[in-house]
């Protein structure tokens, strides 16, 4: 029998000395935990996805709910974001691979033991979200082992003077080109609710 429960709350810590909150970074024991990643203020902080070369902001950390997902869209890739009601946060591959369709974000978080996990809204497979390795079975039908990609998520800070989530609707500057923080604003990926 299978069973959810709310991920328990966590005693979080701060990740580094500049205040930033990360998930899925390396720890001194060499490996993530979620023990790196602490809740953040809302409506004062962004959400940040490292996308294997930097780090891209997705969304303001109020924007997502806790104990639910969201999908966003990165250079063509979906990925399944999360809150859970501790406020640590985990992003995932969307895409399911047991059925190949893109619903991970809409699926339920848990935990079984100390893992906190992600069961699939399609066939109900659990996945654990420190690995991404399926808790159920190892491979997909189609022969593949049943993995999602773990993305690197952390909150940080958001800067007073920064554009943003919050800011997309603002003015931008008319009085020439482009400045560095409107093309960093060209980088954002998509977020659906």
């Amino acid at each position: 029998m299978r069973t959810h429960e709310r991920a328990e709350a966590k005693d979080g810590a701060v990740g580094a000395a500049d205040g930033v909150r990360t998930h899925g970074e390396e720890t001194a024991a060499g490996r993530a935990g979620p023990d790196r990643t602490a809740p953040a203020p809302a409506g004062t902080d962004t959400v940040e996805l490292h996308d294997g070369t930097r780090w891209r902001l997705v969304c303001a950390y109020a924007d997502l709910p806790p104990g639910r997902g969201v999908a966003a869209l990165l250079d063509g890739e979906q990925i399944a974001l999360f809150r859970d009601r501790a406020g640590a946060l985990w992003a995932v591959g969307n895409r399911d691979p047991f059925s190949g369709a893109y619903v991970l974000a809409r699926g339920l978080l848990g935990s079984r033991g100390t893992a906190p996990t992600l069961a699939s809204p399609m066939y109900h497979h659990v996945f654990d979200l420190r690995d991404g390795r399926c808790l159920d079975e190892d491979t997909a039908p189609d022969g593949t082992p049943a993995v999602l990609r773990v993305w690197p998520v952390r909150s940080r800070p958001r800067p007073e003077d920064a554009d943003g989530p919050d800011d997309a609707d603002a003015p931008k500057d008319a009085d020439g080109p482009e400045d560095a923080d409107d093309l960093e604003d060209a980088d954002q990926p998509e977020v659906a609710a």
